[in-house]
C-alpha cells in the first residue's frame, strides 16, 4: 500500500515552520578516553557514538560541554526521526572536517542517498530541506586531527512561499504513487519535477489542479506561477 504524505499548505507571505530542534551534550557521562556508547539526548531520543568522549573544553562558542570526536572514526547517529529537516547547524565546531550527512532512505546506508553530505563549520547552517523521516551521521573524517562539536540546532521541514499580492495559494502533496498540485483561484501554472541530482524527470502546465504519477522516491518539484517559483521536496512511498 502507497503510504500518503501531506507536507504543506503556502499561503501568500508565510512558510510553514515548527519547532526547532537540540543537542546539548549535557547528558553525555564525562570520560577521559575515547569509547562507544549510548546517551538520551535533549529530544528524548538515543544517539549512538563511536570513538567519542565528553569534553570539557570551554571556549569559543562552546560552553563547556560538547562531543570530541577522535580524528578519522569518530562518529555519532541518530535514530530514525520524523518531521523533516530543514536547515541544521552546529553553535561550535572544532575541527575542519567535521561532516554531516543525512539518511534520507531511512536504510542504514548514508552512502545512497546523492547530495546528502556537508561539512560543518561554527555557526554556519547548512539548508538540507527534506521532507519526511530520516536519520543524521555526523563523522570526523580527519585522519589527522580530533575534532569536537557543541550545541546542535536544527528545523523541521521548511517550504519557500510564493510571494507577491497576486500570488495564488499552492497545495503540493504525494498520495497513492502520484505528486498532486492544486493551485487557488482557478491559477494557471507549470510543475517541474527532478531528481535528488537535479535531472528534470517531468515537467507540464497546470490548470488548476495537476496529479503526476511516478515511482516512489525523493523528489524536488518547483511549481512557476506568474512568474513566481516555488521549490518544494517530497516522498513518494
Amino acid at each position: 500500500m502507497k503510504k500518503t504524505y501531506l507536507f504543506l499548505f503556502v499561503s501568500f507571505f508565510s512558510a510553514v515552520l515548527t519547532a526547532q530542534r537540540t543537542e546539548s551534550f549535557d547528558n553525555i557521562v564525562p570520560t577521559t578516553i575515547n569509547s562507544d556508547g549510548t546517551f538520551i539526548g535533549d529530544e528524548g531520543f538515543e544517539w549512538k557514538f563511536t570513538d567519542c568522549k565528553h569534553d570539557t573544553f570551554s571556549g569559543d562558542e562552546s560552553d563547556g560541554s560538547n562531543l570530541a570526536i577522535k580524528k578519522g572514526t569518530g562518529v555519532l547517529e541518530s535514530p530514525v526521526l520524523s518531521g523533516g529537516i530543514g536547515e541544521f547547524s552546529a553553535t561550535y565546531v572544532g575541527g575542519n572536517a567535521i561532516t554531516l550527512y543525512v539518511d534520507f532512505n531511512v536504510d542504514g546506508d548514508f552512502s545512497n542517498d546523492g547530495n546528502n553530505e556537508w561539512v560543518l563549520s561554527s555557526g554556519t547552517p547548512v539548508e538540507i530541506n527534506h521532507g519526511g523521516s530520516y536519520a543524521i551521521k555526523i563523522a570526523n573524517m580527519n585522519a589527522e586531527a580530533n575534532g569536537k562539536m557543541d550545541d546542535l540546532v536544527w528545523s523541521p521541514y521548511v517550504t519557500t512561499a510564493v510571494t507577491g499580492v497576486d500570488a495564488p495559494e499552492v497545495k503540493v502533496w504525494a498520495n497513492q504513487g502520484a505528486i498532486r498540485v492544486i493551485l487557488s483561484g482557478g491559477a494557471n501554472g507549470e510543475i517541474g519535477v527532478y531528481d535528488i541530482a537535479g535531472e528534470l524527470l517531468i515537467s507540464q502546465l497546470i490548470a488548476d489542479k495537476a496529479t503526476v504519477a511516478i515511482e516512489s522516491g525523493l523528489y524536488i518539484v518547483k511549481i512557476s506561477v506568474r512568474g513566481k517559483v516555488t521549490t518544494f521536496k517530497v516522498v513518494v512511498e
